[in-house]
């Protein structure tokens, strides 16, 4: 079996050759600053997610602390009727 070049790759070739020379030096540069202040942008998000994601965690341990007596009582001050009474 012989290895088949796919018809597209030789325009692929030449858009690569052709235009990634092309562009001009302010053109790179406004693509540099483009991605620097994306990149700036993508961190603080992260930061954000890394707060939030701990603020998440110690609620959760919070919660795992605790005692089950509270939940009991909680559930006790709900009163749900019976399902005798509902029919």
């Amino acid at each position: 079996m012989e290895d088949e070049e796919h018809p597209l790759m030789g325009e692929i070739r030449e858009g690569l050759g052709s235009g990634s020379l092309a562009a001009s030096e302010d053109e790179q540069e406004y693509t540099k600053e483009e991605i620097a202040r994306v990149l700036v942008e993508l961190k603080k998000k992260m930061a954000d997610i890394d707060k939030i994601t701990a603020e998440l965690n110690e609620k959760r341990k919070s919660m795992e602390k605790e005692t089950p007596k509270k939940t009991e009582k909680m559930l006790q001050e709900i009163k749900v009727p019976s399902l005798e009474m509902l029919k």
